[in-house]
């Protein structure tokens, strides 16, 4: 559950939004930290796309929302919690290349599933 409590679910996906291009950074890297923003934790951000999504979801705003919005968000909390899940175990593992390769089809499919989904969602509900 986030520590940080939101006004709406558009606040709190505004908010997500610095962590989600974050994470863009981090695969374009291969899931690691770069030279160029070495204050970009993989695991924090992730967690942090995580937990403002998992308040999205616990918000009664979203009660009002359709079907397929709340299909999205679920595809979208499941996505990366597998994408924490996984940094995690690349953590605990030892970060580095070794790991991440063991992981590294596993982290771009939970990738694709959260980006698809926000893609989704945008196209329908941001993007108009």
């Amino acid at each position: 559950v986030s520590a940080q409590s939101f006004d709406g679910v558009r606040e709190a996906m505004i908010v997500l939004t610095r962590s989600w291009d974050e994470l863009k950074l981090i695969r374009k890297n291969g899931w690691l930290a770069s030279a160029d923003h070495p204050d970009i934790d993989p695991l924090r951000s992730a967690t942090t796309v995580r937990d403002h999504l998992n308040a999205c979801a616990e918000m009664k705003e979203v009660d009002a929302y359709a079907d397929d919005f709340r299909t999205w968000l679920t595809e979208s909390r499941e996505g990366t919690s597998r994408l924490v899940e996984l940094l995690t175990d690349c953590r605990a593992e030892g970060v580095g290349e070794a790991s991440l390769a063991v992981h590294a089809e596993a982290l771009e499919a939970a990738y694709d599933v959260v980006s698809e989904s926000r893609l989704e969602c945008h196209s329908v509900y941001r993007n108009r």
